[in-house]
């Protein structure tokens, strides 16, 4: 049985991919993303978001897909994971859906320990629900940490 049967599905680079909607806190439009220095390429920027600062992750490059500039058209997801605010950018969200033992692949072998947990065929296409926990194990860990966990850079000072 599925931990997280309903998951939002949003589209990249004209390829659909989703995440638990319970991860899920807010969809917003596309806001101005700082650079931060230093910083790596998964690591897109932070944004400031009610008055907290939140990482952005770069999922094009975690993806190994081209890069593009932010447009007005893009949304931002926030998302609580482990009890921790960060953001992704997606081009455009398609929709919320359940899954159910129909519209999940078998588990392919090629993409055994990646940041892909299932693949979910839609009558549309082909989904890749990633492993949003594992991708930011994997990606910047320690600085992604330190925006996460240090109160100087978690909320914007009076």
């Amino acid at each position: 049985m599925l931990e997280q049967p309903l998951v939002n599905i949003f589209i990249i680079e004209d390829q659909a991919y989703a995440i638990p909607i319970s991860c899920i806190t807010r969809v917003v439009r596309a806001v101005e993303v700082t650079n931060v220095p230093n910083s790596t390429g998964s690591l897109l920027g932070v944004i400031v978001y009610q008055r907290i600062i939140l990482p952005v992750l770069n999922l094009r490059y975690i993806l190994h897909l081209p890069a593009k500039e932010m447009d007005i058209d893009d949304r931002i997801l926030i998302l609580n994971i482990q009890d921790k605010q960060i953001a992704i950018v997606a081009d455009r969200l398609v929709n919320i859906i359940t899954l159910n033992e129909e519209n999940l692949l078998p588990p392919d072998p090629i993409l055994s320990n990646s940041d892909i947990r299932h693949i979910i065929q839609t009558d549309n296409c082909v989904v890749f629900l990633l492993d949003i926990e594992n991708l930011i194990k994997h990606n910047d860990e320690q600085l992604l940490e330190k925006f996460m966990n240090d109160q100087h850079y978690t909320s914007v000072h009076e």
